[in-house]
């Protein structure tokens, strides 16, 4: 299947498949003009052991994101799909597979832009202050074994996005992407989660942590609605953030929203 806007922005299954490492199964691969969110219809797609599949669209009406929010997803814009990953046994890296995707996406954009990107815990990618790039990962759970058998990633990356609603434009932005096919960076994203899924070393957290926006710094979390002040000290082999409160007390953060304090010495 093709879709087409213009040359950069053409998405092509064929082309996909051809510039993907030959070991990967990819299986299925859907692509939409619009859709209300991929990673709504990825957790209708069946999978055997070890394969892959992708969902495309050129829009979403309701992308999602973390904690119930939506991802704006105008056409033409930027890259939104979602990777659907069945897996035939336990894989420790699975447990932190958003870091992992995170990594992915910062390692396949960085040859193609000056712009500096940095991680911030847990799923989002900046540019500067604002982000341009969210994460949103989700499991299927088979229902005999009780454990989770496919896994779910989605993506949104704001590209050529310059327009953003009002209660958005102050937190999010694009990334200025150079000489890369839409094409090119989705298969390299693939490429890169399947390394870092399959690989033996854990470098993923080395890179996680080199391009971390919160590392080192001060910053706000939430327990219950409570709001917490604290620094981050370390993130540890599970990409947990570790951070020492305002009593020189040692926390471990496993989830959760944080935000960090600009305008404080850091």
């Amino acid at each position: 299947m093709i879709i087409t806007s213009n040359n950069k922005k053409t998405i092509s299954e064929s082309v996909i498949k051809k510039l993907l490492t030959k070991s990967i199964k990819l299986k299925k691969v859907f692509i939409f003009d619009s859709i209300d969110s991929t990673n709504n219809f990825a957790k209708k797609i069946e999978l055997s052991d070890n394969e892959y599949a992708l969902v495309i669209a050129r829009s979403q009406t309701n992308g999602r994101g973390r904690l119930g929010r939506n991802f704006f997803s105008p056409k033409d814009t930027g890259i939104y799909l979602s990777i659907v990953y069945k897996q035939n046994s336990f894989n420790e890296n699975i447990i932190n597979i958003t870091s992992i995707a995170a990594v992915s996406v910062l390692k396949t954009l960085k040859p193609y832009t000056t712009d500096s990107i940095k991680i911030k815990w847990v799923n989002d990618l900046y540019v500067g202050n604002k982000k341009f790039c969210g994460i949103l990962t989700e499991g299927i759970t088979n229902i005999e074994s009780g454990l989770i058998d496919r896994i779910i990633i989605g993506i949104g990356i704001n590209i050529s996005t310059n327009s953003f609603p009002d209660e958005l434009s102050s937190i999010a932005t694009n990334i200025n992407i150079n000489n890369a096919s839409y094409n090119e960076i989705i298969s390299n994203i693939i490429n890169n989660l399947y390394y870092y899924i399959e690989s033996s070393s854990n470098e993923y957290i080395d890179i996680y942590k080199q391009y971390s926006l919160v590392l080192n710094k001060n910053i706000i979390f939430y327990k219950n609605n409570t709001p917490y002040y604290a620094r981050v000290i370390d993130i540890n082999e599970k990409c947990e953030l570790v951070v020492e409160n305002e009593n020189k007390e040692v926390e471990i953060l496993r989830t959760g929203d944080i935000s960090v304090r600009l305008n404080e010495a850091n």
